[in-house]
């Protein structure tokens, strides 16, 4: 089982980067455009897209 937290219950477009969080360390994140490999996420990007 995979459990992930992030800082904020909420997120909107100007919320700036987070870092997201895994219950099980290491490895890489994967599958999306708007996590970079090391759990960053930014939220602005998302609203960026067309």
């Amino acid at each position: 089982m995979l459990e992930l937290s992030a800082p904020k219950e909420f997120v909107c477009l100007n919320s700036g980067i987070m870092q997201l969080q895994a219950s099980h360390q290491g490895g890489k994140w994967s599958g999306s455009d708007y996590v970079s490999a090391d759990g960053q996420f930014n939220p602005a990007a998302v609203g960026a897209t067309p």
